[in-house]
């Protein structure tokens, strides 16, 4: 908000100084008694906010404050006649802050405001009250006044009130009009008497709807508890915090026990509508749910200076009493909504951080910063907004509108469980912490006296989740990719193929310092070793091109004993150090041995990487430059190469991915886990359907031919490839930015004939029942085949395009392998179906008994050349 440079400040104020002077005679003229005492209210705001507002020397509105005096002043012509000016000038610097907690009040209003509850008070008022229940805020920029959470079980909730909903009358008198005790007085009132309110939108201001409210007592319980039961049988306890007040620690830590004693599958912790409470009380209970040392929250001011940091283990004893360590360590789902408000933002802040909870339900409200009250000399005062919370993971909750959560619950329907109704989070809630805490296993169950367990025939694993990850999240439903919560869509138009990279990788978008170190030690690490030159070298110069991949991969393994488990050790990889090497290594490399793999099969001249260029372009530049360094790749083919990059870069648990998992499951070394992943990627339903669907266009060739075409799909006959998806059930995400693409790249090489006949396809397939039916829509592999043979690849390069990207994918699940607790050798059951038991005959006594073809040898005709060699004649 200020301009650091104290020189510049004190120039400012002293043009404020010269300023002043210039109206010392029209502040003692008879007209203007007052106006130098009005003048004096008015700095007086000032230097408060200048001394006590919380980012006082940071840059949190850009504001310069120590010209925003002069300016308020000129504003009001210098001269303030009288309070109503005085008081609008100080209300209009106030609001230059941007801050709407932050307000100018007048002495009726701040008399209000010192009457009115504190924020830890107002939930026991509101335990005691007979009204609506419902709790507002003021919009101090518009004057306006919203709604800040709904009480649980009370007419507001039941007439479906919703936080953040604007109040704009009150027995049709507009509340604008009203200050803090006249709204309050108004939803006040006798048990049994009725009023109307007028709700809006806060998004759609025109959008009004009125409800009758009846006025009944709102005695509110702490906490409501209850035993909720799983399909599997397993209990989850469910504790709803209304509000936080010590009565609620101690119910709070009574029901935890409780749920311990009757060893529950997990925790429910229901927060919607909790407008916070005592702070200290959210800190302490968050000191039971947490590990020792774990960081709950930080109070803020100045320029982001820590003023307090709360840590589990280190509470001031003088206020926290002894907190029984951590309670639990069962799964906990938190249920938030926009009335999720204040302490309740800084518990749900810390379970979240440090992953000890997932939060289910709709974005809380966004307040996590403290106001104190400053009087001026006149009776009027200043609220002000003193210290701001940030989570453990520095998260502002205010800057940001609230702490995002998991709206998935919204998916799911209403269900009546255990005897009584469930809402949908609290279904959704526990359907998470069956898969987070999937109870015993299944072969430990047995049904009769075999002793035989229970076992999942699961083929192609359809519903078997192999691991937890935070690395990707798939919506085939809605067509949702998500990079660690960025939408592709987001990440494809405004980043590049290197920091998303580096987001899949390590969880964040890198800084700019943390963005140039990665580059520089993926371009240091971008050579390929003489060895893998040689391994390439010697290979048939008609091998597909991912063999050779595959080839240099494994010789680049070979290259490297130091960081192979089977020679160094299991431990190798357990320093961050040694894996972060091999990662930058693989990354670095992959377009280098895809580049080398390209030359080898044309017979040109390889051209080792330029370190100066990005990672893209870098690609193009090992494919084109010829040796010729002063080469430059075109550099909107290299932002195509960046988008196809970024789209295929990861995907989930796909059947690569797994098989990375699977054999990293071993302690094999990372070459080899990566190694298989692309051999698993090489095969024709997996990496090689865009080489498919762009022989299909071919094999149809014109428009014309295309109803004939589809036709021979329903009557399968033919077969269409790059629609449907394993995942998908409706368009794929990246299949969508592809189509875009498209257009770029062949504005620059010319139009494929081709295209016309993909679009028409896609038309004529996504009008027909047929397929609408099925839910078969365009995947992203049905337009990068058309986009991979404009930038002039051969389709057996296309998979090596997918590769390329993919390794990053690979190598973030194996690296989030590496600390994953649940982790174990990978060994799937299976449902044996063969003979049980016979006895062992000698070969004489053997006859032979196949009766199926698949049961014998077939018959292997020896070739030509062998027929030509055993014709000759060895002389003596």
């Amino acid at each position: 908000m200020f301009v650091p440079d104290a020189w510049n400040a004190m120039q400012r104020l002293r043009k404020y100084s010269k300023y002043v002077d210039t109206l010392e005679d029209a502040e003692n003229a008879p007209n203007c008694t007052r106006c130098k005492d009005n003048r004096k209210i008015l700095e007086h705001a000032w230097q408060v906010v200048a001394t006590e507002y919380f980012d006082a020397h940071g840059g949190f509105s850009q504001l310069d404050w120590a010209d925003q005096l002069l300016t308020t002043l000129q504003g009001a012509s210098g001269l303030l006649h009288n309070r109503h000016e005085t008081y609008q000038a100080a209300r209009k610097m106030v609001a230059s802050l941007g801050d709407k907690y932050s307000e100018f009040l007048a002495p009726d209003q701040f008399r209000r405001a010192l009457r009115r509850p504190s924020p830890a008070e107002l939930p026991y008022l509101a335990a005691q009250l007979t009204g609506v229940g419902f709790s507002i805020t003021h919009q101090a920029r518009d004057g306006g006044w919203l709604v800040d959470a709904v009480l649980a079980e009370s007419p507001a909730e039941e007439a479906g009130v919703v936080a953040g909903e604007r109040l704009e009358r009150i027995d049709g008198f507009h509340t604008s009009l009203m200050d803090l005790g006249e709204v309050l007085g108004s939803l006040r009132g006798p048990a049994g008497s009725r009023v109307m309110v007028t709700l809006g939108s806060s998004q759609e201001p025109g959008s009004l709807h009125s409800l009758f409210l009846e006025r009944r007592p709102l005695p509110q319980p702490p906490i409501k508890q209850a035993m909720l039961k799983m399909l599997d049988g397993r209990l989850v306890q469910y504790i709803r915090l209304h509000y936080f007040s010590s009565k609620a620690t101690r119910q709070f830590t009574q029901a935890m026990q409780a749920g311990e004693r009757q060893q529950v599958a997990g925790y429910v912790l229901d927060l919607r509508n909790n407008p916070g409470g005592v702070f200290e009380e959210a800190i302490y209970m968050a000191s039971m749910l947490l590990e020792p040392e774990c960081r709950i929250t930080q109070t803020v001011r100045n320029a982001d200076i820590i003023d307090n940091t709360f840590r589990v283990g280190h509470l001031n004893k003088s206020i926290f009493p002894q907190s029984p360590g951590m309670i639990t360590q069962q799964p906990i789902v938190l249920l938030t909504n926009s009335g999720t408000a204040s302490a309740s933002e800084v518990l749900a802040g810390a379970l979240h951080d440090h992953h000890r909870a997932v939060l289910l339900g709709s974005q809380t409200f966004g307040k996590g910063v403290v106001q104190y009250y400053y009087p001026m000399s006149d009776g009027s005062g200043l609220r002000l907004t003193v210290q701001k919370y940030l989570t453990p993971n520095q998260y502002d909750i205010s800057q940001a509108g609230g702490l995002p959560a998991d709206r998935s619950c919204t998916d799911f329907p209403h269900l009546a469980m255990s005897g009584g109704p469930m809402d949908a989070c609290i279904s959704a809630a526990l359907q998470r912490i069956a898969q987070e805490n999937p109870g015993t296993e299944l072969k430990k169950i047995t049904a009769g006296g075999d002793g035989v367990g229970l076992r999942t025939y699961d083929p192609g694993y359809v519903n078997t989740a192999a691991c937890k990850s935070k690395i990707s999240f798939i919506d085939g439903d809605k067509g949702i990719l998500r990079y660690r919560g960025y939408p592709i869509e987001q990440l494809a138009e405004k980043s590049n193929f290197s920091e998303v990279a580096f987001l899949i990788m390590y969880g964040h978008l890198p800084s700019a310092e943390e963005l140039a170190s990665w580059d520089e030690a993926l371009m240091r690490h971008s050579a390929i070793p003489k060895a893998v030159e040689d391994a390439v070298a010697a290979l048939p110069h008609d091998a597909h091109f991912m063999g050779t991949v595959l080839t240099a991969i494994n010789a680049l393994s070979t290259c490297h004993p130091e960081q192979n488990p089977a020679l160094a050790g299991q431990d190798v990889y357990k320093t961050k150090e040694m894996q972060d090497k091999q990662i930058v290594r693989l990354i670095g490399k992959i377009p280098a041995i895809a580049a080398l793999a390209y030359h080898r099969a044309s017979g040109r001249v390889y051209t080792p990487p330029n370190q100066r260029l990005g990672y893209a372009e870098n690609f193009l530049y090992m494919l084109d430059a010829n040796l010729q360094s002063s080469y430059r790749p075109n550099p909107k083919l290299a932002r195509t190469i960046d988008i196809l990059f970024i789209l295929h870069a990861e995907h989930e648990m796909n059947c690569s991915t797994a098989a990375a998992r699977h054999l990293a499951s071993s302690g094999v070394d990372v070459y080899t886990a990566i190694s298989g992943a692309i051999g698993a990627l090489y095969g024709p339903l997996h990496g090689g359907a865009n080489e498919a669907v762009l022989g299909m266009l071919q094999r149809i060739g014109h428009t014309d031919k295309i109803p004939a075409f589809i036709e021979g799909v329903k009557n399968r006959k033919e077969k269409l490839f790059g629609f449907g998806h394993r995942v998908y059930k409706s368009y794929d995400p990246r299949a969508t930015i592809m189509k875009t693409v498209v257009d770029d790249v062949f504005e620059i090489t010319g139009k494929d004939p081709l295209l016309d006949v993909a679009v028409e396809l896609e038309r004529i397939a996504r009008s027909d029942d047929f397929f609408i039916k099925r839910k078969l829509y365009p995947n992203v592999d049905f337009y990068s085949g058309l986009v991979y043979r404009a930038l002039g690849f051969p389709p057996q390069f296309f998979t090596v395009m997918f590769a390329i990207p993919r390794v990053t994918g690979y190598l973030a699940h194996w690296r989030e392998s590496l600390t994953d607790p649940d982790v174990k050798i990978a060994r799937p059951q299976q449902d044996y179906r063969g003979v049980w038991l016979r006895d062992y005959d000698s070969v004489p006594a053997r006859k032979t008994t196949a009766t199926k073809d698949d049961e014998t040898l077939s018959s292997v005709s020896p070739s030509n050349a062998y027929k030509r060699r055993v014709s000759g004649v060895n002389w003596q």
